[in-house]
């Protein structure tokens, strides 16, 4: 997580941001996207 994390971070890319958010969707639940994306 940690590193995907830096990495959308370091490229807020809207195409990367938006997969990194798919992805991240089937892991975490909704509440931590949107702390990571705050």
């Amino acid at each position: 997580y940690n590193v995907a994390i830096k990495c959308a971070t370091i490229t807020p890319d809207e195409d990367r941001v938006r997969e990194f958010k798919l992805k991240q969707m089937w892991k975490s639940p909704n509440g931590t996207i949107r702390n990571i994306l705050n």
